[in-house]
């Protein structure tokens, strides 16, 4: 391994951020290399140093000299010598900066952070004395994203925009870790050697702008693009490369770094004014293509079935579905599991329009898992008989009691948080027009005593279908008949607030 590597791995064991298996080839690796061990001995000293200089055991006056004694007389070549000296300098001017945090507890953070609205987050310390105030991270500050996005301002002059889900822990100024999230940084000029840590990859800066995926069930990925960096797997072969601009890898199972197709879309440069989004207008000049300010809009291929005809909509014109095998499909697989999600969309219904059987208006999913899909119905008794909004995840659902009017437009919203409320159902919440419906549970069978969780990734899994029924075979489809206009897919949960203020718009 490299010089950086070999004092990553050593940093890592110090921390305690290693494993039994991880430890035993550290310390093989050690006995056969003198070098390394050296390294590894001087910075077990100054870590122990450190240590007992905070606990009050060491005196600031002596603690540096002694250390550059140390170093002096361990190391007999030049070059080493200098080394070591240097670390020691080193030392001494990090015991003044410790020296100096605890006496003012007015240093300002490492990292400061904004969120976007709807952002819903955690913030925690490691328990230091002095703990930064309000929208702050210091070195063991964690943070995490149940929904929407930061951007992180850095002492250094870096700048990261992470969507959600995410958690992260900032190590220090110059490292920050990654363990869930796809986030964006700039590193401008003199900040190089800035780094990102995932579970599998640990990525340098040598001047760049890069995206990084840091993902849950999934592999992780790096992007470049601007610039150069150094990315090394974590896993088995500890593969390491240097990137420039428009390359990617992504981690394989034993430790290769695949080449992928770099996709600066897949991250956000910014912060965005709203949850992100995903858009369908119907408006006749734009077909069916997705807009919107959620990553996923460019990836997104949509079509219609059965050449269903523009008609005059709530914001120029709508989608109508005559109910006989018109619909729409894409490819979007949907929000999975139990991520927080918000649909939106303005609705015209017939008053002759039969919804017993619950055609799905928009829905995801796997319907023969327990609660594995999330699909927005409609329920009535027949014909000119009131009709209510539901959302049904499959075993359980929610009415509204408030009936939809015919023949005119209205206004939709339906959000989930993906947990249990206090009386142990699905978290949901249907606005009619940017008021809040009273909803009606049901069930069949017995009630799931854990929240409903979306599954999209199974053999009879269905991808966003707007207009139908969640079946992969077209044949058992049950279609829609009604108008649709201005869809749009929320990465998050909306409060009463905030539902009332997209109806608004």
């Amino acid at each position: 391994m490299n010089r950086h590597q070999l004092e990553q791995q050593i940093q890592d064991c110090l921390d305690g951020r290693l494993s039994d298996t991880e430890q035993r080839e550290l310390f093989s690796y050690l006995k056969q290399d003198p070098e390394a061990m050296r390294l590894y001995c001087l910075s077990s000293a100054m870590d122990t140093g450190l240590s007992r200089l905070a606990k009050g055991e060491l005196s600031l006056s002596s603690d540096a000299e002694n250390f550059a004694e140390l170093a002096q007389r361990s190391q007999k070549q030049k070059m080493a010598r200098v080394s070591i000296l240097s670390a020691a300098a080193i030392l001494a001017i990090s015991l003044v900066v410790m020296r100096l945090f605890f006496v003012d507890s007015e240093q300002p953070p490492s990292v400061a952070f904004q969120t976007s609205p709807g952002t819903q987050f955690t913030l925690t310390h490691d328990g230091a004395n002095n703990q930064p105030v309000g929208q702050s991270m210091q070195p063991g500050s964690r943070l995490r994203l149940s929904q929407g996005c930061t951007e992180l301002n850095f002492g250094s002059g870096v700048k990261a925009i992470v969507m959600a889900p995410a958690d992260l822990t900032l190590h220090s100024d110059k490292q920050l870790y990654l363990g869930q999230g796809t986030a964006w940084f700039h590193v401008p000029k003199g900040a190089e050697g800035f780094t990102v840590k995932t579970r599998e990859l640990d990525i340098v800066d040598l001047g760049t702008e890069f995206g990084v995926l840091a993902k849950a069930n999934d592999h992780d990925e790096v992007h470049v693009l601007d610039g150069k960096i150094e990315v090394t797997a974590l896993r088995l072969r500890k593969e390491s490369t240097t990137l420039i601009a428009g390359e990617a890898r992504r981690i394989d199972p034993v430790g290769r770094l695949v080449t992928i197709p770099t996709k600066r879309e897949n991250f956000l440069a910014s912060l965005p004014s709203s949850l992100p989004f995903l858009h369908w207008s119907f408006d006749q000049q734009r077909g069916y293509q997705v807009s919107g300010n959620h990553p996923a809009a460019g990836e997104i291929h949509t079509k219609a079935i059965g050449s269903p005809l523009p008609v005059p909509g709530k914001n120029k014109e709508a989608l109508s579905l005559n109910g006989k095998g018109q619909h729409v499909i894409t490819d979007w697989q949907g929000f999975a599991g139990k991520r927080p999600r918000t649909v939106a969309f303005w609705l015209k219904i017939p008053a002759h329009a039969d919804y017993r059987k619950n055609p799905g208006i928009v829905g995801w999913g796997d319907r023969t898992q327990k609660n594995g899909k999330w699909k927005v119905t409609l329920d009535n008794e027949g014909p000119h008989t009131p009709t209510q909004m539901r959302l049904s995840w499959g075993n359980s659902w929610i009415t509204a009691n408030q009936p939809i009017q015919p023949d005119q437009w209205q206004h939709i919203t339906i959000t989930s948080t993906g947990k249990l409320n206090a009386k142990g159902l699905p978290q949901a919440d249907i606005y009619l027009n940017g008021h809040k419906a009273k909803t009606i549970p049901g069930a069949q069978g017995a009630r799931e005593a854990t929240a409903p969780k979306t599954t999209i990734i199974t053999n009879q899994a269905v991808p966003l279908m707007i207009g139908c029924d969640l079946y992969p075979d077209i044949g058992k489809r049950k279609f829609f008949t009604g108008e649709i206009d201005e869809l749009k897919i929320f990465d998050g949960y909306m409060s009463e607030k905030e539902a009332k203020h997209l109806f608004a718009q």
